[in-house]
C-alpha cells in the first residue's frame, strides 16, 4: 500500500453562509443568487415555488 503524505491533501476550507433563506432555513453563500423581500433573504428554489403557486391560482 502506498504512504501517501497527508499535506497532499489538505482539508476543504469550511464556507460560513452569509445568511439563512426565511423560507427553508437553507444556508446562502456569497456566490448563491438570493431575493431580498421585506429585509428577508430568500433562495432562488422558494421563490420559483411561491411563483408556481401564484401561477397555479
Amino acid at each position: 500500500m502506498p504512504d501517501y503524505n497527508l499535506e497532499y491533501f489538505p482539508e476543504p476550507e469550511e464556507i460560513e453562509p452569509v445568511a439563512y433563506c426565511a423560507a427553508c432555513e437553507r444556508p446562502l453563500y456569497r456566490d448563491d443568487t438570493v431575493y431580498l423581500l421585506q429585509n428577508r433573504y430568500f433562495c432562488e428554489d422558494c421563490v420559483a415555488d411561491a411563483r408556481r403557486e401564484l401561477e397555479d391560482e
